[in-house]
């Protein structure tokens, strides 16, 4: 194995009067202080070892701290999801049993106007032709409504109407 490699000094900008200050490192660590050549300042280092181990140790209470933030927050999103599907199903529900009961009262309607001019042409107040023209565009429009119906309660539809 290879023995690591380690600067022998350092230099930077005194803080008092802006002169080059060189530091000299023993193993690549600086000594505990040093005076500036020209002002005289000194400057003090913190102990390298320390700084190293309290950077790279976590204690029992932070790993137990960070393990029930984790918990704290992995529940509350699993029960926002929990939430979130009960709300996508009661507006489900609540589209097809709107979407049901719109489609009785149309088919009724529907149903009643064909019927008065069913009557209307039986006694030959209408036209047959009149009858089947009211027929084919009932129809039409019957199987639209429905399409649309179908698209908008599954989702993937749009209201323009583009397809």
């Amino acid at each position: 194995m290879s023995t690591p490699y380690f600067a022998k000094t350092a230099i930077f900008a005194c803080q008092s009067c802006g002169a080059d200050v060189e530091v000299p490192l023993s193993n690549g660590l600086f000594p505990q202080s040093m005076k500036c050549s020209k002002c005289g300042f000194v400057y003090h280092f913190p102990p390298a070892q320390l700084q190293h181990q309290q950077a790279n140790q976590w204690t029992p209470e932070q790993v137990e701290s960070l393990i029930r933030l984790v918990d704290t927050l992995a529940s509350k999103y699993i029960t926002f999801k929990q939430e979130e599907a009960k709300a996508d199903h009661q507006t489900l529900r609540t589209v097809t049993r709107h979407s049901t009961y719109l489609t009785i009262i149309l088919a009724t309607f529907l149903g009643v106007i064909v019927f008065i001019m069913s009557e209307l042409t039986y006694v030959g107040r209408v036209s047959g032709d009149a009858l089947l023209f009211l027929v084919g565009t009932i129809t039409g429009y019957i199987l639209l409504f429905i399409q649309r119906l179908t698209k908008t309660v599954l989702g993937n539809g749009s209201e323009d109407g583009g397809d």
